[in-house]
Parts: structure tokens; C-alpha cells; sequence
């Protein structure tokens, strides 16, 4: 992804990019006012160890810390068909023993020597983090090296990791109407690839998997040909070199690649998810249209969808202002843009009615703005707010080790570069008002969108 990342779960750089123009905005500052500033390189340097791992190393003036993380080129959309879940199964028992250390005993070694640590599944990639100081970097490498291909699998921690998972699912999905309304919506959104299975994976797949499946798929995949290393901090890549040599290095080469994922065919229906839950306090309204990603398609485009999104999205957005100040038919309205995938995205408005409106009078008023971006068209000046808004979002980005460590391990495993990541803001800059409207006229011709209505039910 070439913008701020947002694979993390929780997304907190997002939440702290929002925190910081929120306080940007209460001290007045004018941001149509001001010159979107120039992004400097990151000035990232990389080399390959002798068994195929990349490393990338991204000097900061950060006296002392680093953030070290291992991207894996697989995430949730690789589980085999009929097995979803396995890629998060195994990020949990990534925590347990190897030949070499106890369950366990990894998180308490980092602990003891000040870091934190913890992990992620995406749809694309899984990744093992940990900031540290810079003078026991070595350690963490170490144990991530040994836990790469070490790790022991044993029955009785396979199983307390499933009820742990199935407990997972339950707090976030099942016992949850929007976690379950989000999955349904994911489902009807992709007909055949795998991003239509949830990241934790179908429960009675989950219930089935075996150990033995496990184990081969980690044994199979788990190595340095799939994974990247990203340090980023107080260092560089000379003295970064023979710490990866004497660790990483060590590993035998091997890791096969996945297996080619399935194809999405086109779609030529709209789709209209509907759901009810006494649970649900207000109704909601969402519409999903498909759209490339920075990764599936031309970055230009992607990136004035994003651009779009700024427009019409966002407290000071055109949606906001419309629905929720102006006419007082919602009690919240925006936009966003999903390009961060590596096989496609969407591009979502959404919409709370306020009390006495219906959810087609929202849906109604939000594809009037719409169309009126396409139509109308948007003034320089919006486009330039928006830039800025980007420009700063990454300036303030680069003053964190994990966010940046996190933005140029996300973009590389899926397919990006370095000059990607370098070129954004420029990109972002040389946006117009006639590509934002273009985009919104492209949204607006597409046939097979996917609706969402989640509303109060009756307690049975």
C-alpha cells in the first residue's frame, strides 16, 4: 500500500494520523492555505541474504530504538481452499517453543530486555513485530531466526490455541450484528477469490482443522524465500548486514510459494445485502463499489480514489456536510477507499440515518453528492486540501520507527518498491479536480456494486 497502513488490526496509525489533524484543525491552521510539503526519500537501503531473505534497512534519528519486523508473503487469502484460518492458526502458535526455547518464553525474553512484541494476519501478508533497544536487536533476531522454521508443534497447545481463535471469533464476529453484517458483505463482494473469507477463518473450518494440516502448511511455507526483514531506527544497512548474516542467515534456504489464487470473475449484478438484529440501535447504510488497488492496477488511479475519498469523506467532507449539517438526515456520512490489497479493493460510502429518516432517503442523498463530484466536478482547492492532508499524514507517519517499518514491509512483500513508496506524495500532488470527478464518473457507471442494510430487528 503506498498510503499510510491501515493492515494493522486495530488500524491505530490511522487513529493517530486523525489525531493529529483534528489538533490541526483546533489551532486554526488553514490547511487550503498552505503548500502540501515536499516528501523527502525515505532513504531506505536493502540488500538479499545468501538464502534469497530480503532485508531492508530505514535509518531514523531515533537514538537507540529500532522496530524490527519479518513480513511473510502470505496471509489469510493463501489458506488452502475448505482450510480457512490455518495463516492465523499458525501466527498463535508462532508463540510457542522451538527446539531451543519454551512455550512462551519468546514474549518473556523480549519483556525482560524492554521491547514489546506482537503480530498480525492480513489477507495478503503475516508479519512479526517487536521495538526494542538498538543494543539487544540481536536478540529479538535471534529468536525470530529460530522460531522461522523451529517452531514445535505439540497437541495440547494446538488445541487451548483453537478455543483461544474460536473465542477470538466469537468477541468479534459472532456475538457481534456488525461483525457478522461485515463478513456477509465480504462474502457476496468477491464470488470466487479468496478475500471473501474472513481473516480469522469460517468457524466450522476452524473446528476442523487438524494439526497435522497445520503443521505442513507452516512447514511448507515458513522460510527465507517468503519473508522480508524490515529494521527500522537507529540503524543502517552496514551494520545491519552481519547481524542479519549471523542470525537470518543461518536459516536454511527454502520456503515454496503459495499457490496462485483463484481468479474473481467479472460480476454483472448488483448485490443488496440486508440483515436484522434486535442488538442494532440504529440502521446503517453502505454501498461497495470494486475498484483496482495500488497493487492490481494503475497507481494513479488508485491513488485519486483515495483522493476522492478525502473529498467527500472525513468531518470537514462533502458528505458530512451535506447529510449531517446542512439537510440533518444523518448522523454520519463518509467515504473510504480499500486499495491496500494486493489482487483488487473497493471504494465504500456509507451513511447512519438520523431518527425519522429512512435509509433510502441517505441512500438517495449520498449518490446526489456523488454524482454531483461527477458531474459538477470539485474546485483545485479541495484537491489541494486533500494533498496536504496526505503530505502531513506522511510527514507524520515518518516520525514513527513501527509505522514506517510497517509501510515499507506492507508495500514490498505485495509487490511494491521503495520508489513507490518515495513517489506517493508527488503523485498525490499532481492530482486534479478533473481526475477526482473522472474517478467519481467511473464509481457511478459501475454495475455490480454490493449494498449493505443493517437495521433494528425484533427481539424473538
Amino acid at each position: 500500500m503506498l498510503r499510510l497502513p491501515t493492515s494493522r488490526d486495530p488500524t491505530s496509525s490511522w487513529r493517530r494520523l486523525a489525531a493529529f489533524l483534528r489538533a490541526v484543525s483546533v489551532v486554526g491552521i488553514s490547511l487550503c492555505a498552505l503548500t502540501p510539503p515536499a516528501a523527502a526519500g525515505l532513504g531506505a537501503e536493502t540488500f538479499t541474504l545468501a538464502n534469497g531473505m530480503r532485508v531492508v534497512a530505514v535509518p531514523m534519528e531515533r537514538p537507540g530504538v529500532v522496530h524490527h519486523a519479518v513480513y511473510y508473503a502470505f496471509g489469510a487469502a493463501d489458506d488452502p481452499s475448505g482450510q480457512s484460518g490455518i495463516a492465523h492458526f499458525i501466527e498463535h502458535l508462532m508463540f510457542n517453543g522451538t527446539g531451543t526455547t519454551t512455550d512462551g518464553q519468546y514474549k518473556q525474553i523480549i519483556g525482560r530486555n524492554g521491547g514489546s512484541t506482537n503480530a498480525y494476519t492480513s489477507a495478503d501478508v503475516t508479519a512479526y513485530y517487536a521495538t526494542i533497544a538498538r543494543d539487544r536487536l540481536e536478540t529479538v533476531m535471534r529468536l525470530e531466526a529460530d522460531r522461522m522454521t523451529g517452531v514445535v508443534f505439540k497437541p495440547e497447545n494446538f488445541e487451548a490455541e483453537r478455543q483461544v481463535i474460536i473465542e477470538e471469533r466469537l468477541q468479534r464476529t459472532d456475538n457481534s450484528p456488525s461483525g457478522v453484517f461485515r463478513e456477509q458483505l465480504t462474502a457476496a463482494a468477491w464470488q470466487a477469490h479468496p478475500y471473501g473469507r474472513p481473516l480469522i477463518g469460517w468457524r466450522h473450518e476452524i473446528e476442523a482443522l487438524t494439526m497435522e494440516q497445520v503443521e505442513a502448511y507452516y512447514r511448507r511455507h515458513y522460510g527465507p524465500a517468503n519473508a522480508l526483514l524490515v529494521v527500522a531506527g537507529d540503524i543502517d544497512a552496514e551494520s545491519l548486514r552481519p547481524l542479519a548474516e549471523r542470525t537470518f542467515g543461518k536459516v536454511a534456504a527454502g520456503g515454496e510459494p503459495v499457490p496462485p489464487r483463484p481468479k474473481e470473475p467479472p460480476h454483472r449484478a448488483r448485490v443488496t445485502v440486508e440483515m436484522e438484529d434486535p442488538r442494532v440501535a440504529r440502521p446503517r447504510w453502505s454501498r461497495q463499489y470494486p475498484a483496482r488497488s495500488y497493487f492490481s492496477g494503475a497507481a494513479r488511479e488508485a491513488a485519486t480514489l483515495d483522493v476522492l475519498a478525502a473529498v467527500l469523506g472525513g468531518a470537514s467532507g462533502r458528505l458530512h456536510r451535506a447529510l449531517v449539517v446542512r439537510h440533518k438526515v444523518a448522523l454520519a456520512a463518509g467515504a473510504y477507499f480499500d486499495g491496500g490489497k494486493r489482487d483488487g479493493g473497493f471504494f465504500l460510502v456509507y451513511a447512519m440515518p438520523a431518527d425519522g429518516t429512512d435509509v433510502s432517503e441517505v441512500e438517495e442523498a449520498v449518490i446526489a453528492e456523488l454524482r454531483r463530484v461527477a458531474e459538477e466536478g470539485v474546485e483545485e482547492r479541495e484537491v489541494q486540501r486533500a494533498a496536504y492532508r496526505f503530505a502531513a499524514g506522511e510527514i507524520y507517519a515518518r516520525d514513527d520507527v513501527s509505522t514506517v517499518a510497517e509501510f515499507v514491509g506492507s508495500t514490498l512483500i505485495k509487490g511494491g518498491t521503495l520508489q513507490d513508496i518515495d513517489g506517493y506524495i508527488e503523485m498525490v500532488r499532481s492530482i486534479s479536480a478533473a481526475d477526482v470527478a473522472a474517478s467519481a464518473r467511473t464509481l457511478l457507471a459501475e454495475q455490480a456494486t454490493v449494498t449493505g442494510i443493517l437495521r433494528p430487528g425484533d427481539a424473538e
